[in-house]
Formats: structure tokens, C-alpha cells, sequence
């Protein structure tokens, strides 16, 4: 499902261009393609981990762990200076979303209560395995941020709250129920449930909650399926009789139609390979793909699967080949100038539906995946350098998928994107000596592509400028109209400083005949730090009309309303008979037209009618205003098919008005000022809003 991202966290970091660009491109955590997960080495046994949460009781929009890794033990009790202990690693680039620390994966157990979130899959040595050991990071175990009216008596809410153990830090440790066997060739799953339980809110705001972490093994077929096959490779133009033995290959799993690898595992010796995937009660899509070894891409497409299952005989066949690499320069059309972070997708055809059905042949200077890339899949990725040079370079484990193409593969395709501009697809080859060609390139010897954009002129403007000392910085967001599609972002936010209450804005957008919605959000001072959460009004602009042609300007101007310092809001609710996919998004209108402008959403797999792990209830904070509440479904997942990323609309929307707190005087308990010369110039404590069921 195609959810808001959560912008007020990379606001929090006032992110530059590429930070950006990773926020407004349609790419998951975990990266693409092969390229921020390093191919797993072959084992004499391996073990799939993933988390399932348990958030604490109360109203809360965000409960995270920061997991540093996962130890197993073959004694039962084991202590933690106990022998014998084998590590399960973070996977490789983990630790870059959500601010928390390099090195570490970031659990959000509100998400995990409905549905497993894949760790990782480690190599270990076959035997039988008693203690787990979850290493939560000593320095940083996670954050908290509850509703307002939800941290404890005179504490602000929809603010981030750090955790802290009891004393001296408490291993997160268990004995499992039924010893875990591990054999040679075998993948074993292992779910773990993480529950927090409150001892002690803060003391004040800014001050960490006192938390227990329990853990506990959970059944892997509640929230796991199990897709295996064989990987054959075959010499090039040959037959079943001329099967060869293909080095370091893996199989990737991503969610369909994404590069968002969720696990990847080594191929065994014979050729065989297990995946043990996250799988939601109404089912979840796939696509499945293999790379390296010096073979072509093999890949299948829409493989959907549900808790429990176990899925046989997904066989991907493969030819040899040599390696060559896709490479360039991505730069803007209009100055010629280099574009950093722009993003390269690599297609590759997903296998045929039955065996017996020839690949629709493709004429010179097409291929399969440009004229129709609804039957391919992402089999790799890469970001181009601040002078739009790509991919960034690889090192010896972990190679840049682009740099390791298969050589003359026919059908494949790229996509180029960034920030601001429109996306542009190629038919893409590579061959020897780093050479590629690519039907749009602008060169005949790598494919170099020029990206089109143009302009939208407006004002930011603040209904109090901050005080001395202060600043207030305001990021404009352009999204396709009438969507949650994010497609752009001033490449630095407007730094408004004491004195300051308007300043104009020049923001990049493709080119198109379609309106784009466009809003702006303040990132404000809070407890010595920029704040993740606005403490200004959200001012919006709906149905905006975009460049006409490449390099213009529109001929209107945005004028935003005035921003107004209001505090921290929140609103709690809950929505009836829910499923995985469904979504509640709150929405503002523009009151030069009433259209609605969609701001921000509950994220994916928040909910859950299951009797066994359900959940109904969500928390979102938003600045105190007026917005609607509407309810969105996406149909349910089908075998063989790319999931609908089109949401639909259920039921009317629902008027709410979050109250602005009462003003209290300097110093500021809250985020802004709303005056320089008012008594009580300042948001007090916010209070808590509830909706009506949706």
C-alpha cells in the first residue's frame, strides 16, 4: 500500500537532497535489487529471524527498538558468558532510517503486532539450539511517542520519548519451549515475539519511560510462509542435459512491484533454496528473483502467499554468461548539471506462467520490460553520487547490483528518478569492458540520461516571525492531486529567522497535465533540537497546475495562508472489521476551494481483524486544526499478479477538529512561539482528541 512516508521524522534531521530523495522515492527500506543486502554466503545450516510486537497498553503512535542482532546458544538456560553462542547479524546497511543508530535495525512493534517484520537469515552450524538472545543496543534500546494526554501527568505528547531499562541493563533473553534443530542444507525459522511493559512514565518531558522487554518464542506459521525451489543454470543456448554448477548464487525476495528486498538467501549446494517470508492474514505478493554466479537474472513474479503455507517447486532456470556493467551520468535537462541521489530501477522478465509459453519476442532496440514492464520485476538498483555519476561504488562483499549486469541480456529495462522530475524508462544492455547501451541515452557508450522538470514560484509565510536566537525552518511538499504520491521537495527547507515572516520559495516539479496538491510543514525548536512533529499549522494548496513544458515556470504563484504557531496535537481512533490493507488518512482542505489535500496515513500492516492478533485502534499526530478523516482499502492480494497500488475511498469522510492547547508564558514548554509581544506566547501542554469509529 502506497502510504505517507513519515515525513516528520526526516524533517527532524533537516534533511539535504539525498535524504530527501530517499524519502519522496517509491523505494522501501531495505534497498533494491540485490544492492543494500549483501548475498549471503552458503552454510552448513541457516536461521530466518523475525520479530512480532507487543506495544504497551495506552495510546501510543510510535513504540521502536533499536535491535543491534539475535545470539542462539545449544544450552538451555544459557547465560550471556556462556560458550557456544552464535551470532545472527544485523543485515549489511542496516541502521539508516528513523535516526537510529548505525549498525542497528529499527523494530516498530505496533506494526509487528499484526505482522512479522523480517530481520535476517545467518549461516550457523547444525545442532540443536536452546537460549536466544535478542541484543536491543545497550546505549539506545528504542523510542516512544505517545498521544498527547498519554506521557504521564504534565508531559507533552506526539513528542519522541527515549526508553531506559531498570537499573542495570536486563538481558533480553529466553529459553524456547521445544529445542530448535538445525540441519545441514536447511533453513530453520525462528519467530520472536518483543512485548514492552511500562514501569514508570517520565518524570517530565524529555526524560526517558522506564520499560521491561520480555521476549518469547512465537509459532513461525502464524506469521510465516515457506516458498522453496531449485535454481537451475545451464549453459547458454543449452539443453536440460547441459546443467552446470553456478558459484554464489542467491534467490531475493521483494514485495511485488518494489525493490524492497525483504530476505535473501544462498543457494544450496544442489541447487536448492528456502525462503521463510512475512505473510499477512489476507495474503502478501512477492516477486522472487535470483543474481550472481555469472548467470542471467531469473525471476518470478506475484508469488502471493499466506501464514502457514508452504509453497513448492518455485523453480527459476538460468543461463551462463559473463558480467558487464550499466553506468552513467543522470543530469537535469535544463542546466545540464549533474543530479545527486537520482535513483536507476534495473527490469528483468519474470518467468512465463507454464513452462510451455515462448517469451513474446521483442524487435531490435526494444525489449520486453520497456514495452511492458508490468511483467518484470526489480533486480537491481543504485543512486547516483552528488555529480549524478552512477551507481556509488561497491565494495568486494557487497558489489553495486548495476555493476555486476549480466552481459547481452536481452529484455531488460531501467528506470530513472529523482526528486522533482520526471521518470524516465530505457531499454537498457550491457556488455563487456563497462560498455552499456540504453535506448535514451545520450551516449552510445554508457547510459547517460538527461531528466525534465520545471518550476512552481510561491511564498511561505509565518503569522509571527520567530523569537531572537530562534529559528523556524519550513519544508513545501508537492503530491500528485488528490493522492498521498509524494514528487517533490525544496532541496533545503526556508530557514525563517527573528525578524522574518515571509520569505519565497522556487520549488522543482515534473511536467505534467495533471494539478499536484502542495503543503507546508514547520520544523520547529524543541527542547534544544529540531522537533519531528510540526508545532505549526499545516497550510495547503489543492489542485495547483504543474509545468506545461520542460524548464517553465507557472504562470501562477502559490501564496500559502499564513502559518500559525499552534502546538502539538494528536488523534486516537479505531475502524471497524479492518484487514491489513486498510488505511485511515487524514486530510485537509484547501479553503480557497475545499478540495482535500492529503497529508498523512497510518502505516502498512498497522491493522488486523484476526481474533488471534487483532488491532483496530491508531494514533496520529497532526497540529491542532481541522481535518477529515477518510478510510482507504486496497483489494486483497492475488496469485501471479502485481498488488493494486491504488487505494479506494470506503465510507464518508469524517470532520474532526483538534483543539489548540491553552497558552502558557515563556520559557516555551512547547514547540514555537506565536508572538514576540503576547503575555502567554506560547502552546501549553496538547490534550488528546478521539474520532468516532470509521
Amino acid at each position: 500500500m502506497n502510504h505517507r512516508r513519515p515525513w516528520w521524522i526526516a524533517l527532524s534531521l533537516l534533511p539535504p537532497l539525498f535524504a530527501l530523495v530517499a524519502l519522496l522515492l517509491p523505494f522501501g527500506c531495505g534497498g533494491g535489487g540485490g544492492n543494500a543486502i549483501a548475498p549471503v554466503a552458503p552454510t552448513p545450516g541457516n536461521v530466518a529471524i523475525a520479530f512480532v510486537g507487543q506495544g504497551p497498553p495506552g495510546n501510543f503512535a510510535k513504540v521502536l527498538l533499536n535491535i543491534s542482532g539475535v545470539r542462539i546458544n545449544p544450552a538451555a538456560n544459557a547465560d550471556t558468558s556462556a560458550p557456544g553462542w552464535v551470532t545472527i547479524a544485523v543485515p549489511t546497511q542496516a541502521g539508516t532510517g528513523n535516526g537510529q543508530n548505525p549498525g542497528d535495525v529499527q523494530i516498530d512493534l505496533l506494526h509487528s503486532q499484526t505482522a512479522a517484520t523480517f530481520f535476517n537469515t545467518g549461516g550457523v552450524p547444525e545442532g540443536t539450539y536452546q537460549t536466544v538472545q535478542v541484543l536491543v543496543n545497550d546505549n539506545d534500546p528504542g523510542l516512544i511517542v505517545p498521544a498527547c494526554a498519554s506521557a504521564g501527568s504534565g508531559n507533552e505528547g506526539c513528542t519522541q520519548y527515549s526508553m531506559k531499562s531498570t537499573g542495570v541493563q536486563v538481558p533480553v533473553i529466553f529459553t524456547l519451549g521445544t529445542p530448535m534443530n538445525v540441519s545441514v542444507n536447511q533453513t530453520q525459522p525462528l519467530v520472536i515475539n518483543l512485548a514492552v511493559a511500562i514501569n514508570s512514565p517520565p518524570g517530565s518531558t524529555g526524560q526517558p519511560y522506564i520499560v521491561t522487554i520480555t521476549p518469547s518464542e512465537v509459532p513461525a506459521g502464524t506469521f510465516l510462509a515457506q516458498v522453496s525451489g531449485s535454481l537451475t543454470a545451464r549453459e547458454t543456448g543449452g539443453t536440460s542435459g547441459t546443467t552446470i554448477q553456478a558459484s554464489r548464487k542467491s534467490v531475493f525476495a521483494e514485495l511485488s512491484g518494489t525493490n524492497n528486498v525483504i530476505e535473501n538467501v544462498p543457494v544450496r549446494n544442489g541447487g536448492a533454496y528456502t525462503l521463510e517470508l512475512p505473510a499477512a492474514p489476507n495474503g502478501t505478493s512477492y516477486d522472487i528473483y535470483s543474481s550472481g554466479g555469472g548467470t542471467t537474472y531469473g525471476a518470478l513474479q506475484g508469488v502471493t502467499v499466506f501464514p502457514g503455507q508452504g509453497l513448492v517447486g518455485e523453480d527459476i532456470t538460468v543461463f551462463s554468461t559473463m558480467t558487464g556493467a550499466i553506468t552513467g551520468v543522470i543530469s537535469d535537462f535544463c542546466s545540464g548539471v549533474g543530479i545527486g541521489g537520482a535513483q536507476v530501477q534495473l527490469l528483468a522478465p519474470a518467468a512465463t506462467p507454464s513452462p510451455s509459453i515462448s517469451p513474446t519476442s521483442t524487435p531490435t532496440g526494444s525489449s520486453l520490460c520497456f514495452d511492458d514492464p508490468g511483467r518484470c520485476v526489480v533486480v537491481a538498483s543504485g543512486t547516483a553520487d552528488q555529480a549524478g555519476n552512477y551507481p556509488l561504488p561497491g565494495t568486494t562483499r557487497l558489489p553495486s547490483g548495476l555493476d555486476t549486469v549480466p552481459d547481452n541480456q536481452r529484455d531488460l529495462a531501467i528506470v530513472v528518478s529523482a526528486s522533482g522530475y520526471n521518470p524516465l524508462t530505457s531499454t537498457a544492455k550491457a556488455r563487456s569492458q563497462r560498455l552499456s547501451d540504453c535506448s535514451a541515452s545520450t551516449s552510445t557508450t554508457t547510459c547517460n540520461f538527461s531528466l525534465t522538470s520545471g518550476t512552481i514560484t510561491g511564498t511561505v509565510n509565518l503569522v509571527s516571525d520567530p523569537p531572537p536566537g530562534d529559528s523556524v525552518f519550513v519544508q513545501v511538499m508537492a503530491e500528485n492531486s488528490g493522492t498521498n504520491d509524494l514528487v517533490s521537495a525544496l532541496d533545503v527547507p526556508l530557514n525563517f529567522v527573528n525578524g522574518q515572516k515571509s520569505l519565497p520559495f522556487t520549488l522543482r516539479v515534473p511536467v505534467s497535465a495533471q494539478p499536484l496538491d502542495l503543503f507546508a510543514v514547520a520544523i520547529d525548536p524543541f527542547l534544544g533540537g529540531p522537533d519531528p512533529f510540526p508545532g505549526h499549522d499545516i497550510p495547503v494548496l489543492a489542485t495547483q497546475p504543474a509545468p506545461a513544458t520542460a524548464c517553465a515556470q507557472t504562470s501562477t504563484t502559490a501564496q500559502f495562508a499564513a502559518m500559525d504557531c499552534v502546538g502539538h496535537g494528536s488523534i486516537t481512533g479505531t475502524v471497524i472489521n479492518p484487514d491489513p490493507t486498510t488505511a485511515v488518512e487524514i486530510e485537509k482542505l484547501d479553503p480557497n476551494n475545499s478540495v482535500p489535500v492529503q497529508l498523512i496515513s497510518t502505516p502498512s500492516f498497522l491493522f488486523s481483524s484476526d481474533p488471534n492478533f487483532p488491532n483496530n485502534a491508531y494514533t496520529l499526530c497532526v497540529p491542532p486544526d481541522t481535518y477529515a478523516l477518510q478510510r482507504f482499502e486496497l483489494p486483497p492480494s492475488t496469485p501471479n499478479a502485481t498488488p493494486s497500488s491504488t487505494p479506494t475511498a470506503v465510507g464518508a469522510p469524517q470532520s474532526i477538529t483538534v483543539p489548540v492547547p491553552a497558552s502558557t508564558s515563556s520559557p516555551c514548554p512547547s514547540t514555537c512561539s506565536n508572538s514576540n509581544s503576547m503575555e502567554f506566547p506560547c502552546p501549553g501542554i496538547c490534550g488528546a482528541t478521539n474520532a468516532a469509529p470509521l
